[in-house]
């Protein structure tokens, strides 16, 4: 996950020899120029996390969904179940 967060754009530019990813998963920098900055990527770091986390909610409900499903079941009833878990996740 942490590869995937380093390639975004934002990231790419504002990362550095300077800066490092260390044992306790953040990021730090020796250098006090940085240390904005380094909290700057660590709060993004967070939130990529985070929403890595509800895309694999949403991923494993998708699953359980078309598990449940089979060919009798009509088109809206697919697409109510649906609707109904987004909204499940957008209240978390």
């Amino acid at each position: 996950m942490r590869a995937q967060f380093e390639k975004m754009p934002e990231i790419v530019t504002s990362l550095s020899q300077h800066i490092y990813f260390g044992d306790d998963s953040l990021y730090h920098s020796d250098l006090i120029n940085f240390q904005k900055l380094v909290c700057w990527i660590n709060g993004a770091w967070y939130s990529y996390q985070e929403l890595q986390k509800r895309v694999d909610e949403l991923k494993a409900k998708v699953q359980e969904l078309w598990t449940e499903l089979d060919d009798r079941q009509s088109k809206e009833h697919i697409i109510e179940k649906c609707e109904s878990i987004i909204q499940e996740l957008l209240k978390e």
